[in-house]
């Protein structure tokens, strides 16, 4: 860094300290994007277009998540063996 820039981000540290700047906006987290979801019964719904949202019944994103897991850790462990 030059001594401008380390003169000039000091400067700007000192100002967001005190109040006189906003703080940075964060940066959006990542999406997970859900092609298919695969019921207790064992039926299988597709979700096609980014457009199309599946049916909310209770909280779906969570079993989603929680099969997504599973799914991954049944294949860690035949990839272990």
């Amino acid at each position: 860094m030059t001594v401008k820039r380390k003169f000039k981000a000091k400067v700007m540290l000192a100002f967001r300290r005190i109040g006189l700047l906003c703080k940075r906006s964060p940066e959006p987290a990542p999406r997970i994007r859900i092609s298919k979801t695969l019921n207790p019964d064992g039926t299988i719904t597709e979700h096609g277009k980014l457009t199309e949202q599946p049916l909310y019944e209770g909280n779906t994103f969570e079993s989603e998540l929680h099969i997504w897991k599973e799914i991954h850790k049944t294949n860690k462990n035949v990839n272990k063996k």
